[in-house]
């Protein structure tokens, strides 16, 4: 079996730059009203990506 690999391979360093940008977003419901929450997941947020880069050994630099 061949097996395809594309990205970068950890462990990395990620520089986030306008990272203030992620932090005003990436937030509970930004981009859904209320009414849209009742039938939607909650969107990603910040948190979470960090958590899953920290899994995967990504050392993150917001910025």
């Amino acid at each position: 079996m061949v097996h395809t690999f594309w990205g970068a391979a950890s462990p990395f360093r990620l520089v986030w730059h306008h990272s203030d940008v992620a932090r005003r977003h990436l937030v509970p419901g930004y981009d859904r009203s209320s009414h849209d929450l009742r039938y939607w997941r909650p969107n990603v947020e910040l948190g979470d990506l960090l958590e899953i880069f920290s899994e995967h050994d990504i050392e993150v630099e917001l910025r």
